[in-house]
C-alpha cells in the first residue's frame, strides 16, 4: 500500500464512514449524493461533483466541511485535522483503493470491541476474580 492509499485508509475513510455515509451512502442518498465510493463522489449530487481530484478549492465536499456556503455534516463541523486530511486527499488526487467503499471499513463501533474493565483487564478475567473472591467457581460446560 502506497502513501496515498495509506492516507485514505487511516485518515479519510474513517471520517467519511463516521460523518458522511449515514446520509450519503447505500441506505440514503441525501441530495442524490453518494460518498461511499470514488465514483459516487465524482458523479456528485444536486450541486454537481463532490470532489475535483487535485483541486480542493472547487470541491463541494471540502467547501461543505469548511462551512463555506454549505454546512456539513449536519451534526456539526469536523475537527480541523479531519478537514485537513480531506483537503490533502482531494489535493493529491483523491486516491481511493479499488473495490472498497467506506462501508467495507473495519467495524469500529463500540459494541463490536472487546469489553475491558479498568486496567485493561477483560470482563471475563474481572468476573473470574470477583467469583474467586466470593468463593464461587464456574460450573462445567453444558456441552460436555
Amino acid at each position: 500500500m502506497g502513501p496515498a492509499e495509506e492516507h485514505f485508509e487511516k485518515r479519510v475513510r474513517p471520517v467519511l464512514v463516521r460523518n458522511c455515509v449515514p446520509c450519503h451512502g447505500a441506505a440514503a442518498q441525501s441530495a442524490g449524493l453518494r460518498l461511499d465510493s470514488r465514483a459516487g463522489a465524482l458523479k456528485g449530487g444536486g450541486r454537481g461533483t463532490a470532489i475535483v481530484p487535485g483541486n480542493a478549492r472547487d470541491s463541494w465536499l471540502i467547501r461543505a466541511v469548511k462551512h463555506d456556503g454549505l454546512r456539513m455534516p449536519v451534526g456539526g463541523k469536523l475537527k480541523e485535522d479531519e478537514i485537513a486530511a480531506l483537503e490533502e486527499w482531494v489535493r493529491t488526487g483523491a486516491v481511493w483503493p479499488e473495490g472498497r467503499g467506506p462501508a467495507d471499513a473495519p467495524v469500529v463501533h463500540w459494541a463490536f470491541q472487546p469489553v475491558r474493565a479498568d486496567g485493561g483487564q477483560t470482563i471475563d478475567a474481572m468476573l473470574g476474580a470477583a467469583m474467586a473472591k466470593g468463593g464461587l467457581r464456574n460450573t462445567s460446560s453444558a456441552c460436555q
